[in-house]
């Protein structure tokens, strides 16, 4: 074989090793976190006072898996005993798994969520509640069995 031979088989193992790669990134899924994720991006300064607001409470938010019931239960600190609230559950892996809940309350400290349809795997979860007028934000991690 000669060099001519040599170069030919080079640049026909780059061009195929080039669309190889194209072909595969191609097939790569593209889930952002969000949809509207710029227009959250402006109203970022609000999550962050939530957060804030929420970490400056006596006695923390608490999130507590009961895998029996495959139910989650949020215990509200009496100091922000929720009104409303949305609880949002994140799938990093897959967005189409993607959950949100409405909870409404009067004032509730105890709250549960059936979440028997979701599957097995890592979820982050966020809470945004609001109470006497003023926006609170947790988010946890949680992982389904």
């Amino acid at each position: 074989m000669n060099w001519g031979w040599k170069i030919a088989v080079v640049y026909s193992a780059f061009v195929v090793g080039m669309l190889s790669m194209v072909v595969t990134a191609s097939r790569q899924t593209n889930d952002l976190v969000s949809e509207d994720y710029y227009a959250r991006e402006l109203a970022y300064q609000d999550r962050i006072d939530a957060r804030a607001n929420s970490q400056s409470l006596p006695a923390p938010m608490q999130f507590e898996w009961l895998s029996g019931q495959k139910q989650l239960q949020l215990q509200f600190p009496a100091a922000a005993a929720m009104n409303t609230a949305t609880l949002h559950l994140y799938r990093p892996s897959d967005a189409s798994q993607d959950r949100k809940f409405s909870l409404q309350g009067n004032a509730d400290t105890l709250a549960s969520v059936d979440l028997s349809q979701l599957s097995a795997g890592f979820w982050r979860v966020q809470l945004d509640w609001e109470s006497g007028g003023r926006a609170y934000f947790k988010e946890t991690t949680l992982v389904v069995p």
